[in-house]
């Protein structure tokens, strides 16, 4: 049988989980949310844009070794919390808002930068996005679905404005707030002649 290993390392993109520093970044800078900041930001992390490891997987399997293979992903370069900040804040166009805090017991202030050469050398890939590219690329995704919230919302108030305006208009349109206009008039001439 068979078997190739790909081992990712950090991988984001839209959609990520919403404790990951990419998502939380983009989100907390748009919305002027304050950021925790542990420690001076100098922690690093090897960040892979999530088609890129999709097109990993797809040459492992278009690719298939024989026997046992194994293969790291990686990128060219680690980032560190600092420069992921300074990433987010040019791609939104706007600074963050930094909570300092200690840095938590037990963590990991520097990840080993993964050597990618052998699925370089034996399957053709690297990665393509680079992380400026792929903050941007969370950013646009997420002020889409903003957008779209917002005209959902916009939506449902314009339904209940047609439905209030629905019901004054079958009002007019059958004659009831008219006939009681005439009725009204014709009682106070009435009165006012028997006077």
């Amino acid at each position: 049988m068979n078997v190739t290993l790909v081992r990712i390392f950090a991988t984001y993109g839209p959609r990520g989980r919403p404790d990951m520093i990419p998502r939380i970044l983009i989100e907390n800078i748009v919305n002027s949310k304050p950021i925790r900041k542990f420690g001076e930001g100098t922690a690093t992390r090897t960040w892979i844009y999530i088609s890129d490891i999709v097109s990993a997987f797809l040459c492992a399997l278009k690719n298939p070794c024989g026997g046992f293979a194994e293969f790291n992903t990686g990128a060219p370069n680690s980032t560190t919390l600092n420069e992921l900040i300074a990433c987010a804040e040019k791609v939104v166009g706007k600074k963050a808002i930094i909570e300092q805090c200690e840095v938590p017991p037990g963590d990991a202030h520097t990840v080993g930068h993964p050597s990618y050469d052998l699925i370089k050398k034996t399957l053709g890939w690297t990665p393509k996005v680079d992380v400026e590219e792929g903050m941007h690329l969370i950013y646009q995704d997420y002020m889409t679905k903003l957008d779209q919230c917002l005209a959902e919302d916009v939506n449902e108030m314009n339904v209940e404005d047609k439905e209030d305006t629905v019901m004054m208009g079958v009002k007019f349109a059958t004659g009831e707030e008219e006939k009681k206009t005439d009725g009204e008039e014709e009682n106070k001439t009435d009165q006012q002649e028997s006077k």
